[in-house]
């Protein structure tokens, strides 16, 4: 094999595993677009004052429904909140809503009797 037949089999070697590790980023970043939480409620329309308020003291523009229960006057929906790398959740009542940051027993007990009561 020449010189120059060497240099041409490095360059497609090389071209080879450009192309391989292109490929593998491009699944890698499709395989995190998959798994990344979306948020696409604009917190600025949503009907809850106070939770718009705690929201744009935290500098939040969007969250997600996690889930609802119930009806009418007694329905109550789970939001997640994306901030400083995790989620906050609160829970969207009739009355005040009940955050589950710095309320955690309150939260999770509010949260199951309801989901138990089916509303």
């Amino acid at each position: 094999m020449t010189m120059r037949e060497r240099k041409l089999k490095a360059y497609q070697n090389l071209a080879q595993q450009m192309e391989e590790t292109r490929n593998g980023e491009a699944q890698a970043e499709e395989e995190k677009n998959k798994t990344r939480i979306k948020y696409p409620i604009k917190i600025a329309e949503y009907n809850s004052s106070e939770i718009r308020g705690e929201a744009k003291r935290l500098g939040i523009l969007h969250m997600r429904e996690i889930g609802s229960w119930g009806e009418g006057d007694d329905r109550i929906i789970l939001l997640g909140l994306p901030f400083g790398g995790r989620e906050l959740r609160v829970i969207d009542t009739n009355g005040s809503p009940v955050w589950e940051e710095g309320n955690e027993s309150e939260f999770r007990e509010f949260l199951a009797t309801r989901r138990a009561a089916g509303r």
